[in-house]
């Protein structure tokens, strides 16, 4: 399967939106610089990986809002000229509004050649006593889909690592997925779809499921693409959210 990157500017609208105009959801945030200073002018679409078909939005004052987005899974790209492509993923529910707050990095023409900053998140207060690791339940992998190594890339010799932040929400699925650095957007874009799928049993703090940030990465190493490790690096839920020196793989 191949994910395209260069949209048409007339994008495939019709199917994407009108059927079910009034389940549609709105994808919107702010877009900013490293040093947290806002973006205009940058372009964020998102697109069905399976049609191809999509919609995009121009920020302004450093926001975005993208409407009319039926329930899914779809790919996401943020660009803007001197700036480095970003490239990620969301999980739009049916009439629910989606935040999704960007960083863009610099685009200094050093490898890595896509790369992206994780995701700001709202900051709350961390819980009262912090959690010990007797009340905590890491999570564990029960579904996996492995992402397909590109022919192109593969024939080009291309391989190396796709760094993925992430959050797993309260029910076991991933969502808001941000590639933090890849060798060329169709290793990332396949990792992405791939991981987008996987599922794992919801972190436990206290016996209540919680959100849980952290990092993926999938390798590609020519003859084969895998989930090379994760690493847990924080921890939310309710009120609160902390920092737990969890490591590990997933079963």
């Amino acid at each position: 399967m191949r994910y395209p990157i260069d949209l048409p500017m007339k994008l495939l609208v019709g199917a994407f939106l009108i059927p079910n105009f009034l389940t549609a959801a709105v994808l919107s945030g702010t877009i900013q610089d490293a040093k947290k200073n806002p973006l205009d002018g940058a372009v964020v679409t998102v697109w069905d990986p399976a049609t191809g078909k999509g919609l995009k939005s121009s920020s302004v004052a450093g926001q975005y809002s993208i409407s009319g987005i039926q329930e899914g899974n779809y790919l996401l790209k943020a660009e803007k000229t001197g700036m480095a492509s970003l490239l990620g993923a969301v999980q739009i529910k049916a009439g629910s509004p989606h935040e999704l707050n960007l960083l863009l990095a610099d685009d200094s023409g050093d490898a890595p050649l896509v790369k992206g900053l994780a995701p700001l998140r709202v900051p709350v207060q961390p819980p009262n006593p912090p959690p010990a690791a007797n009340r905590f339940r890491q999570a564990r992998l029960i579904h996996k889909v492995n992402p397909t190594y590109p022919a192109s890339a593969k024939h080009a010799g291309i391989s190396g690592t796709v760094d993925i932040a992430t959050t797993m929400r309260v029910d076991g699925t991933l969502d808001d997925l941000v590639v933090l650095a890849a060798p060329n957007s169709e290793l990332a874009l396949s990792a992405l779809v791939a991981v987008q799928e996987w599922l794992y049993t919801p972190t436990l703090l206290d016996g209540r499921p919680v959100e849980v940030d952290f990092e993926i990465h999938v390798k590609f190493a020519r003859s084969h693409a895998r989930l090379s490790a994760y690493r847990i690096f924080s921890v939310g839920g309710g009120p609160g959210v902390t920092t737990l020196p969890v490591v590990g793989r997933p079963e």
